[in-house]
């Protein structure tokens, strides 16, 4: 046993130690904050950090829940066409293959009755593909899978039956969890095709209102996050076409969304898409344009719109990321106080959202609450923080809060700020 000075001062050495680690944690940054804890000292609170992704298999035109991947007509005169669709899978599960050279002398045999002859082909059965009743009946399918890519052959069946009319079909693809659903219309072929079925079916008439500002493109698209939004305007009735390109040449692969962002569909080998009038049930006239998979770094998109009875249009918007506050938390003794910052993202706007507080529920765990006594307003100069009521002061501890950078009323992007309140 050690005497009691000794002991004493190896607790002291102890709990300066444990002091050390949090400040060490405060002054690299891993801390987002800190909370009071009144039955001992303050101290720093760091939540938990978000392990690495997991490598997982991902590709440039299936992804988890599936995906409308939409082609081009398939002609009258066509008879075969190749779907390329590139995938990347984890190093781990790349098989390798080993060929070792046979010696001179030897010659090859056919295997023994009942010997187990090795799969040539590494990667058979990983891909399910199933065309539906109309595509089965007029074209064979066949896929082809290599380490970085999967090979769709589509081929008009011999005899072909013909088609009197313009025919919808769809072949879904399944690949380690990931989907998508190749969409095209095959145009009326054969011998048996009327010259009234070739004609283009007239569009539903109506008016367009004239005299409204048609559409508006966000100005400004973040490198890392390469979304652009585009709002329609729905009070026109007008017909919209959207022509996606990389300087003058067209631009593939291009995802767009009418639902904000929930589902897409590719444009696979096209760059085109169109918006007839009447327009999907509740669609407020917003468009996501993903061109993630379609551009490299830095690279900028140009849209051109088009709206019956309205100018053709074409916007570049400028590749400028979000502005960010430099830390990722802020402490502050006395309010109101001020996070300097932009506040202007091109013509988006940030907005601070949802303030909640560190507290410890009724488990003894950490976990983060609403919080009224506490109010952020965006300013030219940052966002400033005040208390919600004159005169009453927030409770001390660790906050966080959402900023939405807003344009047009789209949330175009979101993130969280943590932030330390001392007001005692």
């Amino acid at each position: 046993m050690y005497p009691a000075n000794k002991r004493i001062g190896i607790q002291l050495v102890a709990w300066m130690a444990v002091a050390t680690v949090f400040i060490v944690c405060a002054s690299v940054g891993s801390a987002h904050g800190r909370i009071s804890d009144w039955d001992s000292a303050e101290w720093i609170y760091s939540p938990a950090e978000t392990p690495p992704p997991v490598p997982t298999h991902s590709s440039d035109c299936l992804v988890e829940g599936g995906q409308a991947i939409l082609l081009k007509d398939w002609q009258p005169t066509e008879n075969q066409r190749e779907i390329l669709i590139t995938i990347q899978r984890p190093e781990a599960e790349v098989p390798a293959v080993v060929e070792e050279p046979l010696p001179e002398d030897t010659e090859t045999t056919e295997p023994d009755e009942g010997e187990v002859v090795p799969d040539e082909d590494p990667f058979a059965g990983e891909v399910t593909v199933q065309p539906d009743a109309n595509a089965a009946l007029h074209l064979t399918v066949e896929a082809q899978v290599t380490e970085d890519a999967i090979t769709l052959r589509l081929t008009r069946v011999d005899p072909a039956p013909g088609l009197v009319q313009a025919t919808r079909m769809t072949v879904h693809i399944q690949w380690y969890g990931l989907e998508g659903t190749l969409q095209f219309s095959m145009l009326p072929y054969g011998d048996e095709v009327e010259a009234e079925s070739t004609e283009e079916l007239a569009t539903t008439e109506h008016e367009i209102v004239p005299d409204l500002t048609p559409f508006s493109v966000n100005d400004t698209i973040d490198p890392a996050n390469s979304l652009a939004y585009v709002r329609l305007n729905p009070e026109t009735k007008a017909d919209f076409t959207v022509s996606l390109l990389l300087g003058n040449e067209a631009l593939y692969k291009v995802r767009w969304s009418l639902n904000d962002g929930e589902t897409y569909s590719l444009l696979y080998d096209s760059h085109i898409f169109s918006i007839a009038w009447p327009y999907p049930e509740g669609w407020d006239g917003t468009v996501v344009l993903d061109f993630s998979v379609a551009l490299a770094a830095e690279q900028g998109p140009t849209i051109a719109v088009e709206a019956t009875s309205y100018p053709h249009k074409e916007y570049t918007p400028a590749l400028s990321s979000a502005p960010v506050l430099p830390q990722t938390y802020v402490v502050t003794g006395a309010l109101p106080a001020t996070m300097p910052m932009p506040t202007r993202w091109g013509a988006a706007q940030v907005q601070a959202r949802g303030i909640q507080r560190l507290i410890k529920n009724e488990q003894d765990e950490y976990v983060y609450t609403d919080d009224t006594a506490l109010a952020a307003v965006t300013t030219d100069a940052g966002i400033r923080l005040e208390p919600a009521a004159d005169g009453v002061a927030p409770v001390s501890g660790s906050y966080r809060m959402t900023l939405h950078w807003v344009w047009n009323g789209i949330s175009l992007q979101e993130h969280t700020l943590y932030f330390f309140i001392n007001s005692q």
